[in-house]
């Protein structure tokens, strides 16, 4: 969970440095280039760290575990390396559409690279978690933040190089912690590759393609629309509300680093009784997550005060929605339909999102501007994420215990309605404080009483050293 902290801490104090330097604008750049590239370098990847993922469980011996992970290392390097040459075909045409400047073409090629990075080390990140080698994997993402936002603010503030500063701190972090994870691989994982492993993860990943290529679209459609529609100072305060908002993301998914392995690991053992013991699992990691992101909607205002400078202060709203919205891909992280091997129907879903998310953004961006845009995507991946969730209880069920699910993410429009009555009653800081203090009291209060602490504590322990009878069924 160290990496959270940093996760957490670093973009603010990253933005807050930021937001005194760049403009609206200059945001509304960043954020358009790095909507592309995440876009670009996504259908690049071509699903294939779920394979990776998903295929590491069922190699025991050293030697297929190597040849399973550089076979598909080598084929991700050279889809990314394609993936640089389409970019810079296509650089300055998207410059002109996107940005109205074809000179800043040199920034989607910069962003690209700063998203095909860390997308390759990620295999060598899943590597050291499914391994449990807690301490590295700690120390090569919190090194890489730490190094990229030293770079990032040494690029922008001292070399002034404004925007591509910002995208070339994190790439030189990235390259450095990348050399480092593949030379200790190289050391510890003799190099072997082997057609079957690649093969078999192909198989995995392939039918998930057209569900990386349109979720890659989907996912970074907001600020495109928005940009397209509206303007980049839209785009920026969208960007600095989605910035701030990412630390619940990021905060979920060091959550998700602890819990998956376990639920691959249950998943596969199966049994009388597994959909119920799963959901029991994840309920405290649930309740979790969900604290992070009630803690964010009830103090969006301050947070944002305190994160950047007066102009963002519109983006509060966006905070507040974003965060409800990452809140809710809890369910959607679990791995149901890809254990089920109906990556198939991801795709599909895929495509249902991306329509989805295309027309509740555009209509939201038209009336609303950023918030419009942000209440539309909040909209259509609640929708999208219902069909994803009836279709994954059926394949590969999870029984959630009711009573604390309804507890835990009913908590979340509450927050919302307290954040926006207290702001709007202009009530004294100091009261609006304890409000704010006592609700999340109740919510710490709730979890004890239904036992969350207790089961959460077993759950992480769980995680380090399965009992022995799940091991036995593995």
């Amino acid at each position: 969970m160290l990496p959270t902290v940093a996760q957490g801490a670093i973009p603010l104090i990253t933005l807050k440095v930021f937001s005194q330097v760049l403009t609206k604008t200059d945001f509304g750049v960043w954020g358009v280039c790095a909507a592309f590239a995440a876009m670009a370098s996504g259908i690049a990847n071509l699903g294939l760290l779920v394979g990776y993922e998903r295929n590491y469980y069922e190699f025991t011996d050293e030697q297929g575990k190597a040849r399973l992970l550089y076979s598909v290392v080598a084929f991700a390097f050279v889809a990314q390396l394609i993936g640089v040459a389409v970019v810079i075909v296509v650089a300055r045409t998207a410059a002109t559409r996107l940005l109205s400047s074809p000179d800043q073409s040199h920034l989607f090629v910069l962003a690209y690279a700063t998203a095909a990075v860390p997308s390759m080390k990620a295999y060598f990140l899943v590597l050291l978690r499914n391994e449990n080698r807690a301490r590295e994997y700690v120390h090569f993402s919190v090194d890489e933040l730490v190094l990229g936002a030293i770079f990032s603010i040494i690029a922008v503030v001292g070399l002034h190089l404004g925007v591509a500063g910002m995208f070339g701190g994190p790439l030189l972090a990235s390259t450095i912690v990348f050399t480092v994870l593949v030379t200790r691989s190289v050391m510890t994982l003799r190099p072997a590759f082997g057609r079957k492993e690649l093969a078999d993860t192909l198989r995995v990943s392939l039918p998930l393609a057209p569900r990386v290529l349109i979720g890659a679209v989907g996912n970074q459609l907001d600020r495109l629309v928005l940009g397209a529609i509206g303007s980049l100072e839209a785009v920026g305060v969208y960007t600095v509300g989605q910035r701030v908002a990412t630390i619940v993301f990021a905060y979920m998914t060091a959550l998700q680093n602890v819990y998956q392995p376990s639920v691959y690991r249950m998943l596969f053992a199966g049994g009388a009784g597994a959909a119920r013991n799963i959901g029991k699992f994840l309920a405290p990691f649930a309740y979790a997550s969900v604290a992070a992101a009630f803690v964010m909607v009830l103090f969006a205002a301050d947070i944002l005060r305190a994160a950047a400078s007066a102009q963002y202060a519109a983006a509060v709203s966006v905070l507040i929605l974003f965060t409800i919205n990452y809140a809710l891909m809890f369910f959607g992280k679990q791995p149901q339909l890809t254990f089920a091997k109906r990556t198939w129907l991801v795709s599909v879903l895929s495509v249902f999102s991306v329509v989805m998310n295309a027309g509740c953004v555009y209509t939201g961006a038209r009336l609303g501007g950023p918030v419009g845009a942000a209440t539309g995507l909040l909209i259509a991946n609640v929708l999208t994420g219902a069909a994803s969730f009836v279709l994954a209880q059926r394949f590969a069920p999870i029984a959630y215990p009711l009573a604390q699910t309804i507890m835990v993410f009913g908590s979340l429009p509450v927050a919302a309605l307290f954040s926006y009555g207290l702001t709007a009653s202009h009530a004294h800081w100091a009261l609006q404080a304890v409000v704010k203090i006592g609700l999340v009291a109740v919510y710490v209060v709730l979890g004890w009483r239904a036992g969350i602490f207790a089961a959460l504590w077993s759950s992480l322990g769980r995680t380090v050293a399965p009992p022995p009878e799940l091991e036995e069924a593995v």
